[in-house]
């Protein structure tokens, strides 16, 4: 019996700062963060390479590998959504930790609200390794765009 394949799905990225700004501010309100974390402007001064303060953030979520293409994704054919716990997040990246590689360098990482709903951040891997002391892989991700509920 052959089944049929899934119709490819589209989803719409918002890749401006400020759509990505707000969707990681209603992630940290809903995790009861310290208000204002984020700051200001969110860039951080001195000798750090980031361009952003980062903001400890231990929350479960899931990867799902895409093909990103401009303002627009596809779900990609490199695997299932993979399970990940957020290290830290700032309006420019996020730190994941993860038990296996990731098949993909571009993913959206969407965390579930409490009160209903998810953010979902389209992102680039920036780098990605297994520290010799773990078990987890850790990872670090440019954040590129918000993904709209497809």
């Amino acid at each position: 019996m052959a089944t049929a394949l899934a119709e490819p799905v589209t989803i719409s990225v918002r890749r401006d700062f400020w759509s990505i700004r707000r969707a990681v501010e209603r992630l940290l309100a809903d995790e009861t963060a310290i208000p204002g974390a984020l700051g200001g402007s969110g860039h951080s001064a001195g000798g750090e390479r980031r361009n952003c303060d980062r903001v400890p953030l231990d929350r479960a979520g899931f990867f799902e590998p895409i093909e990103l293409e401009g303002s627009c994704a596809h779900r990609s054919a490199d695997g299932p959504q993979r399970l990940v716990l957020s290290r830290d997040i700032s309006p420019a990246g996020v730190g994941l930790t993860h038990d296996e590689p990731l098949p993909s360098r571009h993913g959206v990482v969407w965390f579930s609200l409490r009160g209903g709903g998810a953010v979902r951040l389209v992102v680039e891997r920036c780098w990605s390794q297994l520290p010799n002391d773990r078990y987890e892989w850790m990872s670090g991700f440019k954040i590129v765009g918000v993904a709209d509920t497809p």
